[in-house]
Formats: C-alpha cells, sequence, structure tokens
C-alpha cells in the first residue's frame, strides 16, 4: 500500500496505490489506484469532470506501458 497526499495552488489531492496478489499460480500481481482531488477556484470545479477522465485514461495508458515494460525485463522463466 502506498499513501500519497498532494498540495499545490489551488488544489489537494490524495492518491492510493495498493498491489495484490492475482492469479491461481501467485504469479501475478494486480495494481488498484485510486485518486480524490479537490480543487479551490470555482472554474477549476467546472472544468473537473471534462479534465479528470482525460487525465484518468492518460493515467491508465501510463501504467499499461509501464506493465508492459516491467514483463519486459522478467525473466524467461516468469509467468506473465
Amino acid at each position: 500500500l502506498l499513501a500519497v497526499s498532494l498540495t499545490g495552488p489551488g488544489f489537494t489531492g490524495e492518491g492510493v496505490y495498493r498491489f495484490i496478489a492475482a492469479g491461481a499460480d501467485g504469479q501475478s500481481t494486480r495494481l488498484e489506484t485510486r485518486q480524490t482531488y479537490r480543487f479551490d477556484q470555482w472554474f477549476v470545479r467546472l472544468l473537473a469532470p471534462v479534465v479528470l477522465p482525460a487525465a484518468a485514461e492518460k493515467t491508465s495508458r501510463d501504467l499499461e506501458r509501464l506493465k508492459l515494460a516491467v514483463e519486459k525485463q522478467l525473466p524467461a522463466t516468469a509467468s506473465n
């Protein structure tokens, strides 16, 4: 479990990252993430429903690229 708090001009955020054993063989791991943000400015709060889904999609793509890079580095005997 990794929990982070972010504070910047006009916002605060929290993220939780959790690694969970997956698969019957015990060789797989799943990453669950959850982020929440609070914005101070009304205009940013107004745009949040448009911007945050795009940011979440970008995060998903980045995590998929990370997964592929990690799996590429695993020994040949590991189950991917």
